[in-house]
């Protein structure tokens, strides 16, 4: 497939794609002048709990890592990888590799029984007279740490991408948003 290398940029503080930096710009100008950038707060006491202190947002290669949400402290955090770049869903999965890797690792040592689910965010558009586009999510369920292994759900996920768009739905793949792992620990 042939990828269109748009640039995508996002707002940091409400999640907002732009495709131009000067729209971006323009954004916080209007609607974040003297924010700083979002606090998450846990859903079971309204505060906010710096859950992952070892896993700042980071950006590598085009590449961002953060967590995007969590709830009851440590218990659950969503960790989103997204890139300022349009990507088809294996490049955008291929891209994320080192990273995720990374994020693995710290988990790991972070000596916790966890369990991760993955999903990604795809982008369709649909080859008709009339210009459709439309978001959809293949998820794999949850693995414990220790049996995750990144490259057999690439592979999961770009089956089920496969088997999707092989379906004579007449939808093609214009961009991947997101990548994200629901991170959960559990008493063992």
């Amino acid at each position: 497939m042939v990828s269109m290398n748009t640039m995508n940029f996002n707002c940091y503080l409400c999640n907002e794609f732009f495709s131009r930096r000067e729209n971006l710009q323009r954004h916080h100008r209007t609607y974040h002048l003297n924010e700083t950038a979002k606090r998450y707060t846990c859903s079971l006491n309204n505060e906010h709990v710096d859950c992952s202190p070892n896993l700042p947002p980071v950006t590598e290669e085009g590449i961002t890592r953060r967590i995007s949400s969590h709830a009851f402290g440590k218990f659950t955090r969503n960790i989103r990888f997204t890139s300022d770049i349009d990507h088809q869903s294996l490049e955008f999965m291929t891209a994320i590799t080192t990273l995720v890797e990374k994020t693995l690792q710290i988990l790991r040592d972070e000596k916790s029984a966890l369990k991760l689910s993955s999903t990604l965010c795809v982008m369709f558009e649909k080859l008709s007279g009339d210009e459709q586009n439309d978001e959809a999510y293949f998820s794999e369920k949850a693995i414990h740490l220790d049996n995750y292994n990144f490259d057999k759900v690439i592979e999961l996920i770009e089956n089920k991408v496969e088997n999707y768009t092989k379906r004579g739905s007449n939808w093609i793949i214009i961009d991947t948003k997101f990548f994200e792992m629901n991170v959960i620990a559990y008493k063992m």
